[in-house]
């Protein structure tokens, strides 16, 4: 259980990292300069998407490890109780 709480805790300060980074390009996207009949993406545009599919990753994760804790906790719980 604490292994899983310390890889929830890796994967939760990922997230906060990925979020700060999504952050930062899409205020940047919005003060990116394009041609109007410029309709290929920006590399901007391909890096947002590449920390957000990595933000959905870590919070998959982290959503995993919360369950198995949950699970853990309950059957620990069980075992007290016998």
């Amino acid at each position: 259980m604490l292994f899983n709480e310390k890889q929830i805790s890796e994967a939760e300060s990922k997230i906060k990292t990925y979020e700060a980074e999504l952050h930062t390009v899409r205020k940047t996207m919005k003060n990116e300069q394009r041609a109007w009949y410029d309709f290929r993406k920006s590399r901007l545009h391909n890096r947002a998407r590449y920390v957000d599919d990595k933000l959905a990753v870590a919070q998959k994760k982290v959503d995993q490890l919360e369950r198995k804790n949950k699970d853990l906790k309950k059957t620990i719980a069980d075992g007290d109780r016998r």
